[in-house]
């Protein structure tokens, strides 16, 4: 990947485009997944996911991106790191707050399990091997889609997947009737796999 394209990615995301900053995620996915899990501590390693951590990395990337800069893809990874970091330090906080404050915690196998049927929803699962080049790639196709979805389809596929949630749990919490909240999942589901699609046909 040349400098050009990733300068060429960088102005465009920091300009607001969502598609530039999805494949800017889609390259350095890997690379920060390694890291999130190298930095979890041993005894956040069985309870948080380095796929759940990264979610919460690209939730503030979205939220920070517009006017930031950086003209080098080493200059980006590192902002991405120090996202990571402070998130770890929001995470090592919560889970000492849960020996006072007993909250629902979504389990690493749980949330794995959500991701994966979310995966499949959207056509990532399967036996094909020319679908998708590899298991890691799909991850970062789906966090990228996921992450720069707008915020009620993010959210309500989060919960309905990634904690699993049924819409008559979401109903109140989203101020919706059940069946608008199932018409959200689909309307979600049907943006996620687009996204996913075009994504999966640029070739990073």
């Amino acid at each position: 990947m040349d400098d050009p394209v990733l300068r060429d990615w960088l102005s465009r995301a920091a300009a607001g485009d969502r598609f530039a900053l999805q494949k800017l995620i889609v390259a350095h996915h890997g690379r920060l997944r390694r890291v999130a899990a190298d930095r979890l501590s041993r005894d956040l390693r069985s309870r948080v996911d380095p796929e759940d951590l990264l979610q919460q990395v690209y939730g503030g990337v979205v939220d920070h991106m517009r006017g930031f800069v950086a003209e080098t893809s080493g200059a980006f990874f590192a902002w991405l790191v120090r996202i990571l970091e402070a998130k770890l330090v929001d995470i090592e906080r919560f889970h000492r707050a849960r020996v006072r404050n007993v909250r629902r915690e979504v389990s690493p196998p749980e949330s794995v399990a959500g991701r994966e049927a979310l995966l499949s929803r959207v056509g990532l699962v399967t036996s094909t091997p020319s679908r998708i080049a590899s298991r890691e790639e799909g991850r970062a196709l789906l966090q990228a889609a996921l992450a720069t979805l707008p915020p009620d389809y993010r959210r309500v596929l989060e919960l309905r997947f990634l904690e699993g949630r049924s819409a008559a749990d979401l109903a109140p919490l989203m101020k919706r009737s059940v069946a608008a909240v199932q018409m959200l999942t689909t309307r979600a589901l049907r943006q996620l796999k687009r996204s996913i699609g075009r994504l999966s046909r640029i070739g990073l």
